[in-house]
C-alpha cells in the first residue's frame, strides 16, 4: 500500500516503482511487477537491476527471449553485476525453448559469474554445476556441485547432495555404456 501511494503521490519516482515491482514480484504478480519495473526503466533507463528483475518474471512467465534481451541489458548497463550473469546463464542452460536454450554459452555465462564472485557463492558454483551438466560434462559438473555444497547454507546442502548423486549417476552410466562397447568391439569417436 506504501508504494502504491508513493507512486500515486510522485509517479516519476523510478525507485518507488522499481520498490513496488519487488513487492508486486514477491507476491507471485508477475505481470505487475513487469509493469512496475517498465515503468521504472522507462524514468530511468540505467537502472539496472530493473531491467534485471524484469527478466526474473519474464522467466518465470515463460517469456523467456524477453528474459535474455534484459539479462543482456543489465550486463551492458553493469558489467560487474554478477547475479544477471548468474541468472542469464541458469536461463539458457535450462530454458524449455530452443532458440533460447544454449549450454555452451551458458557455461560461459555461469564461469564469469564465478569469476566475479571469486568462486565463493555457491548459487553461482551450482548455477556452473547445471550448465556442465546440460552440456553432458558430469565430471565438471559433479566438480562445481561438491564445491557449491561445501559452502552453502545447511538447508540448501541437501538439494546439492541429490545433484551430485544424479550427475554422478550420469557419470557410472556412461561408464557401463562405455565398458559394454568396449567389450562389444565397439569404438565410439
Amino acid at each position: 500500500a506504501a508504494y502504491a501511494k508513493a507512486v500515486e503521490i510522485q509517479p516519476e519516482h523510478a525507485a518507488a516503482w522499481y520498490n513496488r515491482g519487488n513487492l508486486l514480484f514477491n507476491q507471485g504478480k508477475l505481470q505487475q511487477s513487469v509493469d512496475c519495473w517498465t515503468i521504472a526503466i522507462t524514468i530511468q533507463p540505467d537502472l539496472f537491476r530493473a531491467w534485471n528483475n524484469r527478466a526474473a518474471a519474464y522467466d518465470r512467465l515463460d517469456r523467456d527471449a524477453e528474459a535474455v534481451a534484459d539479462y543482456e541489458k543489465t550486463l551492458q548497463l553493469n558489467p560487474v553485476f554478477v547475479r544477471a550473469w548468474d541468472n542469464l546463464a541458469w536461463l539458457l542452460a535450462t530454458s524449455n525453448h530452443k532458440n533460447v536454450r544454449d549450454p555452451d554459452r551458458a557455461i560461459k555465462l555461469a564461469t564469469k559469474a564465478c569469476e566475479l564472485s571469486e568462486f565463493k557463492d555457491w548459487n553461482c558454483l551450482n548455477t556452473l554445476a547445471t550448465c556442465c551438466a546440460e552440456n553432458q560434462d558430469f565430471t565438471a559438473a559433479v566438480k562445481w556441485a561438491k564445491q557449491a555444497r561445501a559452502i552453502a547454507p545447511e538447508p540448501d546442502r541437501q538439494e546439492l547432495d541429490q545433484l551430485v548423486i544424479a550427475y554422478e549417476a550420469h557419470l557410472k552410466a556412461k561408464s557401463v555404456a562405455g565398458k559394454q562397447n568396449e567389450d562389444r568391439g565397439i569404438i565410439r569417436q
